[in-house]
């Protein structure tokens, strides 16, 4: 059965029953990386808002933190996990941390860069897994603006952080199966996952399918069917 992990962004839905015991369930990625099978969502979450959610999560029992430069939120929660490890809630080896790769850092080079920049914004060393957000480009080849970058100029910018260890797994999040299948076809790593939107009346059952053959997980947005959660 294909494996799909729901983000939810309430912590209450799960606070009341848990309580401090940690969410242990958790999915073997094909490259043998364990990922936990809820995790937060952090788009939204702004300020001392996102830091105080991001501390009662993990107290709660998360340990997947779902993060976007996108989002515009890095530094806060950078700065939780941090304050978390520093006293002694968790080790970071306990937590999975996710980010993504925006539209506008698809060139190989601005692609490395904004890697790195991530992980600034997020004060770590390491991410658990990084995905390209969309399979959109919003910039050009380096002496072609009106050329977006080939998917694959991008995953080997992936791939490069993850043979220097800033990247532990490599992903992506809203692509079709064309899409898939390009990057699979020069893919030197293979993805792990496919972040795409998933609820009761949108189940991409087809999907489903397709990334079951292919030996990748689902993770799936807005389970709920609202953008919001």
């Amino acid at each position: 059965m294909t494996n799909i992990i729901f983000f939810i962004a309430f912590i209450a839905l799960l606070g009341s029953t848990y309580g401090n015991h940690q969410l242990l369930h958790s999915v073997k990625l094909n490259n043998g990386c364990q990922m936990p099978l809820v995790g937060l969502g952090t788009s939204g979450l702004e300020g001392e808002k996102a830091e105080m959610l991001i501390r009662e999560a993990i107290k709660q029992g998360y340990r997947m933190i779902d993060c976007a430069f996108l989002y515009g939120n890095q530094e806060q929660i950078g700065k939780a996990i941090n304050k978390v490890i520093k006293e002694g809630l968790v080790q970071r080896k306990d937590l999975f941390i996710v980010t993504k790769l925006w539209n506008n850092f698809h060139a190989f080079e601005r692609a490395k860069q904004h890697i790195m920049d991530n992980l600034k914004q997020l004060q770590l060393d390491y991410v658990d897994l990084m995905l390209i957000h969309w399979p959109t480009s919003f910039d050009g080849k380096i002496g072609d603006p009106n050329t977006p970058p080939d998917h694959l100029e991008t995953w080997k910018a992936l791939e490069w952080a993850h043979k220097i260890g800033k990247v532990k797994s490599l992903g992506l999040a809203n692509f079709n199966h064309k899409q898939i299948d390009h990057v699979l076809s020069g893919a030197k790593i293979k993805p792990v996952v496919l972040e795409a939107e998933m609820h009761p009346y949108y189940q991409q059952k087809k999907m489903k399918d397709y990334l079951k053959k292919n030996g990748m997980a689902l993770i799936a947005y807005s389970p709920l069917a609202n953008p919001g959660n």
